[in-house]
């Protein structure tokens, strides 16, 4: 198994895509959020989406601290694209220390990204 305790390196090695308005422009796919994921209701519609792109994969979120490179419909908190190595032993696992200060560095990205739409 390859797991990964950093996020951008498993990222580059899955080629999870974490930018929806890329999906939408490129592709014409409306993620749930800014980050590029999906609600696992939308699973049909993401595999259908991969048989006509096949250069895409499904990853799916267990939880923020373990994503796998794989379709995991029985524990799925949410789904995201990747472009990058399919291996199905590639896992995200973040530690609890990581957890905490990505969820400060996602507040503080949030509260900036309402700051400049406010100031539009």
């Amino acid at each position: 198994m390859k797991t990964y305790g950093d996020f951008n390196e498993f990222c580059k090695s899955s080629g999870l895509c974490t930018s929806a308005f890329h999906l939408m422009r490129s592709h014409g796919l409306e993620a749930c959020n800014e980050l590029g994921t999906f609600s696992p209701r939308r699973l049909p519609e993401l595999i259908e989406f991969c048989k006509k792109n096949p250069d895409f994969h499904i990853v799916t979120y267990i939880s923020t601290a373990e994503i796998v490179n794989y379709v995991a419909p029985d524990n799925a908190s949410k789904y995201a694209l990747a472009r990058g190595e399919r291996d199905p032993e590639i896992t995200f696992i973040r530690s609890a220390e990581d957890l905490e200060a990505m969820w400060r560095e996602v507040i503080v990205a949030l509260t900036e990204r309402a700051r400049k739409r406010q100031q539009h």
